[in-house]
C-alpha cells in the first residue's frame, strides 16, 4: 500500500511538473493570477465522450492542483480535497451527521463486537411527531432549522461511543456501544429532556417551535448473533408502538437473545405457588 501511494505522489509531482511548464509556455505576461489545473479521474471514458461532454457543465467534485506552488503544497491541497469528499460522502449534508450507510456498517460492526466479546448494545429508531405538519405549515426552510436542531441535541446529548445517524427524512439511528437496557432507557430520558426543551426559532415566525418524537430501543446482550436486519426491524416495531400509543413516548422492544422458558420450569413454579399457598391456608 506504501509503495502505491508513493508511486502515486511521484505520478502527481511529475503531472504538475508538466502542467506548470505549460503554463508557463502560455502567454500570461501582465498577470498575477494563480493558475489551477482541473483534475479528475473517470474510469471508461474516451476522449470523443468528453469533447461531447466537456460543455455541459456537469463536472462536480473536481480537484485543482495549483501549478505554481511546490509540490508539497499541491498535495497537502489534494489530500483535504479528498478528505472533503470523504466527508461529504458518508454524511448527511444537511446535519453533518452520519448517513445510513455509515450507520448499518457501525450497527454490523458493533452487532460483531457484542457477540464475540459477549457484550451488551443497543440500538435507537427516533421519529419527529408530526414534521410532516411542520413542512406543510411553516415551510421546508424551517423544517430543515428543526432537524439541525434536532441533530445538535442528539451530539450534545450522547456519548463518544454512540453513534447518531440520520436514517431518513425525520428518521434518525442511535447505537449505544456496549450499553444495556436498562442503562439505554437512561441515556434516552436524558434525550428526551434535551428534546421537549428545545426551541427552534424560524424566520418571519413569532414564536419558537417546539417538537417531540417517539422512540423505539432494541437491546440485545451479546448471547447470540443476532442478523442486523433483525435488529433494526425489532427497534423499528417499538417505534410504530410509540407511535401508537400517542407519540412523545418510548418503547422497548423485548430482548432478542433472552432464552426461551423451559416448559418444566413452568410447572415447577406453578407446583411450588399451589404448594405455598396449601401450606398458608393450613
Amino acid at each position: 500500500m506504501y509503495n502505491e501511494l508513493q508511486k502515486l505522489f511521484d505520478d502527481l509531482e511529475h503531472l504538475n511538473g508538466r502542467i506548470a511548464q505549460s503554463v508557463q509556455a502560455t502567454d500570461i505576461s501582465g498577470t498575477n493570477d494563480p493558475a489551477l489545473a482541473l483534475v479528475r479521474i473517470v474510469k471508461g471514458m474516451s476522449p470523443d465522450t468528453w469533447k461531447t461532454m466537456q460543455g455541459q457543465e456537469q463536472f462536480p467534485q473536481w480537484l485543482a492542483i495549483p501549478v505554481q506552488q511546490n509540490t508539497k503544497t499541491s498535495l497537502q491541497i489534494i489530500q483535504e480535497q479528498l478528505d472533503s469528499l470523504a466527508f461529504q460522502k458518508d454524511h448527511d449534508p444537511l446535519t453533518g451527521l452520519p448517513n445510513r450507510n455509515v450507520f448499518d456498517i457501525a450497527m454490523e460492526r458493533e452487532l460483531e463486537r457484542a457477540y464475540r466479546f459477549k457484550t451488551p448494545v443497543s440500538l435507537c429508531i427516533l421519529d419527529l411527531d408530526d414534521f410532516k405538519k411542520i413542512n406543510d405549515t411553516y415551510g421546508h426552510l424551517c423544517g430543515d432549522l428543526v432537524l439541525k436542531a434536532f441533530a445538535g441535541v442528539l451530539t450534545e446529548v450522547l456519548r463518544q461511543i454512540d453513534v447518531a445517524a440520520r436514517i431518513g427524512g425525520e428518521e434518525f439511528g442511535l447505537i449505544f456501544t456496549g450499553t444495556g437496557m436498562v442503562r439505554s432507557q437512561h441515556l434516552i430520558h436524558r434525550l428526551q429532556t434535551g428534546i421537549r426543551s428545545l426551541q427552534v426559532a424560524c424566520p418571519e415566525l413569532p414564536a419558537p417551535i417546539k417538537v417531540t418524537c417517539s422512540i423505539g430501543l432494541a437491546t440485545t446482550r451479546g448471547r447470540k448473533r443476532i442478523p442486523s436486519a433483525s435488529f433494526f426491524q425489532a427497534a423499528d416495531q417499538a417505534l410504530y408502538q410509540a407511535k401508537a400509543k400517542g407519540k412523545n413516548t418510548f418503547e422497548t422492544a423485548p430482548l432478542l437473545d433472552l432464552p426461551p422458558i423451559r416448559q418444566e420450569t413452568l410447572v415447577l413454579q406453578e407446583e411450588k405457588q399451589f404448594l405455598f399457598a396449601k401450606k398458608n391456608n393450613q
